[in-house]
């Protein structure tokens, strides 16, 4: 037992630990991580940089000066006039990538030479050679020329496609690194990059921003710089970085919920700027850090499970989450560090109801099964403690003490009930059911829960009747039922405190009592009217004087005397013989029964139209029983069709993957009569003798038959519109 429960402790231990490792390899916690990294920076407040400006081309801009693009004279207006308000950068987040008109070109580079303080951002592509590389895209010549400096201004998206990081170098695929364009700013500005910043530009996903609220930064409309509204004061010594900020110019994305959840690209760019002089970024634990704190934390918990009980194991759990919880927010408030606790929260919350639900669920199996051997019995114990791996074993053990002097006698009882052929029932006064035997549960299902008797039967469809001791289910299944009361051995009135039933399955001999009346019923009727007719027409008082008239009504009717005791021997035979199944050759067999049936057809001006294909098709069934199915059928057909018709016969597609083939016979005739079309396999159902005799049990023998030879049949008739046969036979498997 003690073996058993370390063994079930290593296993869950195990199990979460690889839950974890898998969250955090393939990033299904980052939703959750992410949700408590944005609610962390939010908590950080910085006053925002006095040195940086933000000119936005924003909506009354382009009402003002016109619809985007605008004309690059337009742009160097712009350089020149914050060139000569003192700007001590110009950082323009605009992409000059496409010659426009020579003049305008370079007017424009002529500013920027002139300002000697403007940087210009670079972009990347794919290239279109085939090799799948990176290369840069750049401004062109005649205005890059002039610039002091470029760098790339692309963003790193989060997996919830939110910006929290930015590459600040950008590696081509082995080549030099191309830095960011804030990296550029930064040096011109301020000097060297802070020491953390140095050993992070090789292309890596980092640093992580605490985004500060959208309006964070000193905004000036480029309107208001153009038309010379803006104090010269606003610009001097300020790095002013120029970038789009007008609706509907696509230089918007999705940043953390505290921050306004969406930030124009400049802004962002001036969260890095800022961040880069500031020295504030926040460093996300590495990937083994990540993997030990939470493998550990995960180790403390199943120890707690291990020596504590129950309710202090909760408690356990609760303060190792909100470790970890505090931790994670802390950490970047307070230094900068960010712990990603997403994996370890998964892990525990999946290991507590998991550990729960093992430990209880070995308390409740076990409990549950003592329970039922105590039912019904009372007799002196003693009582014990016990000792066990854990709190709940401890439990285990005693009670099995308890229990198990009742185990034996309980056992006595159940068996003899198990073994009982019949289904059996123990209900309590109020007709609750308190056991249920094999057959029974077979029968009614599991017990779930307090069930009593009528709810229990209604679950099933089933009806007593309690008259007749009857118990009938919707799948004509049918129970003669027998009970009997009991009472405890205190009680000594003529009440009962209990209630056996036994449920016994006569549904075969239902069966057999219905067909032997219907024997009989045919044998006094269908069978004796030939016989009745045959003595009539043979005296001497025959209402037909002519001989061979005479003689010939009396052979119609031994005719049918035969046929009725021919179809009824059939019918019987095939009831009580087994099925003598072979590979058999399925065109085969239809191109005898129609030769057989060829004089017929040929008497009547019938045509049989056979669609056969021209290989053999096998079919895995008793050959002389599809035969005698293929007479009767094209018997049928051949009797009720009137002369220059057809009768078809084919063999169509093959269905269920090939496992099965269909096989159709349709005639022209006037369609079976409405009283039959509900059921027309039925025995000694309706008939019409029009054609000949018949009582039904051709088509009987034929249901049989394709049942007996794990086939289906289906009928399609009409009034007036002739029968269609449709047969379903499986294909012999491949040798």
């Amino acid at each position: 037992m003690r073996i058993r429960l370390i063994a079930e402790w290593l296993i869950l231990l195990a199990f979460a630990c690889i839950i974890a490792v898998t969250s955090l390899v393939t990033a299904i916690s980052s939703k959750v991580d992410f949700a408590l990294l944005d609610y962390s920076t939010a908590l950080i407040d910085r006053p925002a940089n006095q040195d940086i400006t933000i000119v936005q081309i924003d909506d009354a801009s382009l009402q003002q000066v016109g619809s985007w693009p605008w004309p690059r004279n337009t742009h160097a207006a712009l350089v020149d006039r914050l060139s000569a308000m003192g700007a001590r950068l110009i950082v323009l987040d605009i992409l000059f990538f496409e010659e426009t008109s020579t003049d305008s070109d370079a007017a424009l580079g002529r500013a920027i030479s002139d300002a000697n303080n403007v940087l210009l951002p670079i972009s990347f592509q794919t290239a279109f050679d085939g090799s799948g590389r990176n290369e840069t895209i750049e401004p062109i010549a005649e205005i890059a020329s002039g610039a002091i400096a470029t760098g790339h201004v692309a963003l790193e998206f989060s997996d919830d496609g939110i910006v929290r990081h930015i590459s600040l170098a950008h590696d081509l695929d082995g080549r030099e690194a191309v830095p960011h364009l804030m990296i550029a700013a930064h040096q011109r500005a301020y000097g060297e990059l802070p020491d953390q910043v140095l050993g992070q530009q090789q292309g890596a996903p980092w640093p992580l921003l605490d985004f500060q609220q959208a309006g964070h930064f000193k905004t000036v409309s480029a309107a208001s710089i153009l038309d010379g509204s803006v104090p010269q004061n606003l610009i001097e010594d300020q790095i002013v970085l120029v970038g789009a900020t007008a609706q509907g110019m696509g230089d918007a994305y999705a940043v953390p919920a505290h921050a306004g959840g969406i930030m124009s690209g400049v802004e962002i760019q001036a969260n890095l700027l800022e961040s880069l002089q500031s020295d504030q970024f926040i460093s996300k634990s590495s990937f083994w850090t990540t993997v030990f704190v939470t493998l550990l934390t995960i180790s403390l918990l199943f120890l707690g499970f291990w020596q504590l009980p129950p309710q202090f194991s909760l408690i356990l759990t609760a303060s190792l989450a909100g470790a970890l919880l505090l931790m994670s927010v802390g950490g970047v408030a307070a230094v900068g560090w960010w712990f990603p606790p997403g994996s370890a929260l998964l892990a525990i919350v999946i290991s507590y109801p998991l550990w729960g639900w093992r430990r209880l669920a070995s308390v409740s199996n076990f409990l549950d099964r003592q329970a039922v051997s105590l039912a019904g019995v009372s007799t002196r114990i003693s009582d014990r403690g016990g000792g066990g791996f854990d709190f709940v074993a401890r439990q285990v053990d005693r009670m099995r003490g308890l229990l198990s002097e009742f185990s034996e006698r309980f056992s006595f009882i159940r068996n003899i009930i198990e073994a009982a052929p019949d289904a059996i029932i123990v209900l309590d006064k109020n007709r609750l059911v308190t056991m249920k035997n094999q057959k029974a549960v077979t029968l009614f299902g599991p017990e779930e829960g307090d069930q009593y008797l009528p709810e229990m039967l209604s679950s099933v469809g089933a009806v007593l009747d309690g008259a007749k001791g009857d118990l009938n289910l919707p799948d004509g299944r049918s129970y003669l039922v027998a009970e009997a009361s009991f009472a405890s051995e205190e009680q000594h009135d003529d009440s009962h405190t209990g209630q056996i039933m036994v449920l016994r399955n006569v549904t075969e001999l239902k069966r057999k009592e219905a067909e032997r009346q219907e024997m009989l019923e045919f044998l006094s009727h269908d069978m004796r009217t030939p016989q009745v007719s045959i003595i009539g027409l043979s005296g001497r008082d025959s209402v037909i004087a002519d001989n061979d008239k005479r003689f010939e009504r009396i052979q119609q009717q031994a005719k049918r005397t035969l046929k009725l005791a021919d179809d009824f021997v059939q019918l019987a035979r095939l009831s009580e013989t087994p099925v003598e199944k072979e590979d058999t050759d399925l065109c085969a067999l239809i191109n005898e029964a129609a030769d057989r049936c060829y004089t017929t057809a040929k008497k009547n001006a019938v045509t049989i139209h056979q669609e056969l294909p021209d290989d053999p098709v096998f079919i895995y069934a008793d050959p002389s029983l599809l035969a005698r199915v293929f007479d009767n059928l094209l018997s049928n057909a051949l009797k009720f069709s009137p002369a220059g018709s057809t009768i078809s016969i084919c063999i169509a597609e093959l269905l269920e993957n090939g496992e099965y083939v269909s096989v159709s016979v349709a005639d022209q005739g006037p369609g079976l009569p409405i009283e039959r079309q509900d059921n027309p396999f039925a025995r000694f159902g309706h008939h019409d003798d029009s054609a000949g005799p018949s009582v039904g049990l051709g088509l009987a023998f034929v249901e049989m038959a394709v049942n007996a030879n794990d086939g289906l049949i289906s009928v399609d008739t009409a009034t007036g519109e002739g029968t269609k046969f449709t047969i379903q036979l499986p294909v012999a498997p491949e040798i």
